[in-house]
């Protein structure tokens, strides 16, 4: 129960933070299939357009919009090697999409892959960085997530029974910054 509500606010985030609905032309098939993801209220027929959407249509306009709904939609029917497999895809668009990030960094907390945990926390602190630096309005969100970042590093540096894994883990991560 402790962990829904961190999930919650990540899920919250990302729909608040997501992109423009799209505009398409309903005459098209990419337009119909649009429609269909817009339309569609039963959450499990809506991933499939969404993924259907993503395979046929990887490099169309509103590929970062559909991305924007279906990393959530994975992350919330629990498929989180999907959720970070889109969040690389969401961060190649937008480097800075600190949602993408956290929320594939969550994926990979509650997966417990230990390695995905270290590659996504460094991701969560490279995109946090730079909104961070830039100051305005999103610095203080950025801040949260190098601690959140930090934090899954550090639960993971202390879990290690090997002294010098932990240490090495340690010393790379403060090196980095």
């Amino acid at each position: 129960m402790k962990g829904l509500l961190p999930a919650l606010l990540l899920i919250a985030g990302a729909i608040l933070a997501q992109r423009p609905k799209p505009v398409f032309d309903p005459e098209t098939k990419d337009g119909l299939l649009i429609q269909h993801i817009q339309q569609e209220r039963d959450p499990t027929e809506k991933l499939h357009f969404m993924e259907q959407f993503a395979i046929q249509y990887p490099s169309h306009a509103a590929i970062g919009w559909v991305y924007d709904q279906i990393q959530p939609a994975y992350f919330a029917v629990k498929e989180y090697d999907q959720a970070m497999r889109i969040g690389a895809l969401r961060l190649a668009i937008e480097p800075e999409n600190l949602e993408a990030a956290k929320l594939s960094l969550k994926s990979a907390e509650l997966k417990q892959d230990q390695d995905q945990v270290l590659k996504w926390a460094e991701r969560v602190w490279q995109a946090s960085s730079k909104l961070a630096a830039k100051g305005g309005p999103n610095s203080a969100e950025a801040r949260q997530a190098q601690t959140y970042a930090e934090y899954c590093i550090y639960s993971i540096a202390m879990q290690m029974t090997d002294l010098k894994a932990r240490l090495d883990l340690l010393v790379q991560v403060h090196l980095q910054r």
